[in-house]
């Protein structure tokens, strides 16, 4: 064979090869492998103002209001109150708009934790463990960066190392995207494409913009793999540390993976989110499957129609392993894969739940 057409059919082998490794491959839901009815057990039931609750290793971490503190900490086995944390004002001491960002760590130090703030445009490394051996309110802080909100505004923070953190798009992002990544020591930012395209999109309101690309962002634990759920579009998509679409999940609805029409949807000025669905309303994340609590209500009978919801399991392959249904009206979940529990909070029947998935989650 001639060297140069030789040469030629490699470099076409290696550009598709290069090309395959980053196309996303998409996954359209069309039935779970299994289907269960899970009951709900009540606990913490003096926890009343809690709107999230977060399994940590061996405790339970509420994000309360109605207090004067953010978060209460319990014992995981015994619901024991351990004490609170994070005390609520705009003091140098205080926090405005606290966030857990799912992500913890275990050593000899103790069990530590990741909380930012959009406010305060910082993230801290907390110490659970010395802070409540303190019996203080103050967190015990072991980390703290600073990041620059006009350079890298952002809702949520996620902690990858000393120098690299992901986020999304802050309120006033002037460049918005999916999901970003900050270098904090070069002031560097990456960003990912913007997706669904929206075309005529003159046809919404600015502000709508805004919030119309609003997801529910988290890491894996053991990967620098991230997992992006949208409220407003029926769909999952997992991304790679270098802001490449993994996978794409697809359920019915407004869902698609290429672009979308606005003059094709039904827009109120005055409320332009009514007559949309609301299909994810949370994530959480195990090394084997990616939960998704899916509320599927119309806007305007959000918190007014109390209704089921389900939770929907998928390996990291995309595939639907598990279809829980859930008969209370959760707005967050999160789970204990080797405890073999979800637990959830249904805020506007101010109950915190429990539900055993011990001989179910295989």
């Amino acid at each position: 064979m001639n060297n140069n057409i030789y040469t030629f059919l490699c470099i076409l082998f290696f550009i598709s090869c290069s090309k395959h490794k980053y196309k996303s491959n998409v996954i359209k839901i069309k039935k779970f492998e299994k289907t269960h009815n899970l009951k709900g057990e009540q606990i913490l039931i003096n926890d009343y103002s809690a709107f999230s609750i977060n399994v940590i290793d061996s405790l339970l971490l509420t994000h309360c209001t109605g207090t004067d503190t953010h978060y209460n900490l319990y014992s995981k086995n015994t619901f024991k109150f351990l004490g609170s944390l994070g005390t609520k004002g705009n003091t140098p001491e205080a926090w405005l708009f606290p966030t857990y960002n799912n992500q913890f760590e275990k050593d000899s130090l103790g069990l530590k934790i990741w909380l930012s703030s959009h406010v305060k445009s910082k993230i801290i490394q907390v110490n659970l463990t010395k802070t409540i051996k303190s019996k203080s309110k103050t967190p015990f802080i072991t980390k703290s960066f600073n990041i620059n909100s006009k350079v890298f505004p952002f809702t949520k923070l996620l902690y990858v190392n000393d120098s690299v953190f992901y986020g999304d798009s802050g309120y006033f992002d002037s460049q918005r995207c999916r999901l970003k990544r900050y270098n904090l020591e070069t002031e560097i930012t990456n960003h990912s494409s913007l997706f669904p395209k929206i075309i005529n999109k003159k046809l919404f309101p600015s502000e709508m913009l805004k919030s119309l690309y609003y997801s529910l962002i988290q890491k894996k634990t053991d990967e620098t793999v991230f997992v992006s759920a949208m409220e407003y579009f029926n769909r999952v998509d997992v991304f790679d540390e270098n802001l490449n679409t993994k996978l794409t999940i697809l359920g019915n609805g407004l869902n698609s993976d290429n672009q979308i029409d606005a003059s094709t949807l039904k827009i109120d000025e005055g409320s332009p989110f009514d007559e949309f669905t609301i299909y994810y309303r949370d994530i959480d994340l195990t090394k084997t499957y990616i939960y998704c609590l899916y509320l599927n209500q119309v806007k305007n009978k959000f918190g007014k129609e109390i209704k089921p919801v389900e939770i929907r399991v998928f390996d990291w392959n995309g595939n639907p392993k598990y279809l829980l249904k859930i008969p209370e009206y959760l707005m967050n979940i999160s789970v204990d894969e080797k405890e073999g529990w979800i637990y959830g909070v249904a805020p506007y029947s101010e109950k915190i739940l429990r539900y055993n998935i011990k001989n179910i989650i295989k």
